[in-house]
């Protein structure tokens, strides 16, 4: 059953949560080849994010020499000038500021990135009753714990009177739809334990030639995001089916929702690091006997309340309400 209250709850709701997942200026710290180290932002959301400096000009990195530069807008796409960020003024170069792609374009990747094959709905078949949410930390090679303290998640995620996801499904659904997240793997009180990759961060990323061990192309991204998310499964789920929880609410034979929490910082121009809802759709992996299927991807350092509550209502079936 469609659960349209919630839908139409979120429209009438704070304006925090009904912009989640457009993230604004999140910092990032990025090296161009000569060591020079750049302060710049990012913005944007799944299907569209890129980088800019403090004055809004846009940036990209030039794929040849693997600089971050200043980018022009030539037929509807942002590439590279020869303009250097930290070197050069855009503004004596005559940088427009502000460039970016068309809304024609950015609905095009809408429609394009993070298609779920048939196989299963985007969605519940019901959202009325008591999900149990899982919630899997993950830190790559070279990286040490996290270093939050347990109960600034377990209060975004749980917290009662006061800003947390299960507070505002409850309140947006009449009191008809309760979330609660279990966190994995088990952790004490006092540290976030979580599942090590045996990549690097670098392996997440876009391939650039300062990036050669990058993925290269929306398959080989795909391959490496999956199977990152199969084995952090994997690594915690007989303690999860330990348990005795129900994790599929709606009897359909699959995991209601699982949010993997990656340490770190976003990264820019459509990166695999950037919050998004999708579906495990390529690895088969299964939790008692309920498949592994719709996810969340947060990361810790673009991490919110509004952001989990953006991207949990994808995994209930809203679309898109910004």
């Amino acid at each position: 059953m469609k659960f349209k209250l919630l839908l139409l709850s979120i429209l009438v709701s704070l304006s925090i949560f009904s912009y989640g997942a457009w993230l604004t200026n999140v910092p990032q710290t990025l090296s161009q080849p000569d060591g020079t180290i750049l302060n710049i932002f990012a913005t944007g959301d799944e299907y569209h994010n890129w980088l800019h400096d403090a004055n809004n000009y846009t940036i990209v990195q030039d794929p040849q020499s693997g600089y971050y530069v200043y980018a022009q807008l030539v037929n509807d796409d942002l590439i590279p000038t020869a303009f250097i960020v930290g070197k050069d003024n855009p503004v004596s170069a005559g940088i427009q500021v502000g460039l970016n792609i068309s809304r024609a374009k950015y609905l095009e990747f809408r429609s394009s990135k993070f298609n779920i094959p048939q196989l299963k709905g985007a969605q519940q078949s019901s959202n009325i009753g008591t999900l149990n949410n899982i919630v899997i930390f993950i830190r790559f090679q070279y990286q040490s714990e996290f270093q939050e303290d347990p109960s600034y998640y377990d209060n975004s995620f749980n917290g009662n009177n006061m800003v947390s996801m299960n507070n505002y499904f409850d309140d947006v659904s009449n009191d008809q739809i309760e979330i609660n997240t279990d966190f994995y793997p088990s952790t004490n009180q006092s540290t976030i334990l979580s599942y090590q990759d045996a990549q690097p961060r670098n392996y997440y990323m876009p391939f650039s030639v300062t990036n050669p061990s990058g993925y290269q192309g929306d398959s080989q991204r795909t391959a490496r995001e999956h199977t990152l998310l199969k084995n952090a499964v994997n690594h915690v789920k007989s303690q999860i089916e330990a348990t005795s929880q129900d994790f599929d609410m709606d009897n359909d034979g699959y995991v209601d929702n699982i949010c993997f929490i990656v340490q770190g910082q976003t990264a820019g121009w459509s990166d695999l690091l950037w919050p998004h809802m999708w579906a495990l759709h390529t690895e088969t992996v299964y939790i008692g006997t309920s498949r592994v299927w719709t996810f969340n991807f947060q990361l810790s350092e673009a991490f919110g309340v509004s952001v989990l509550c953006h991207e949990m209502f994808h995994s209930l079936g809203a679309p898109d309400l910004y």
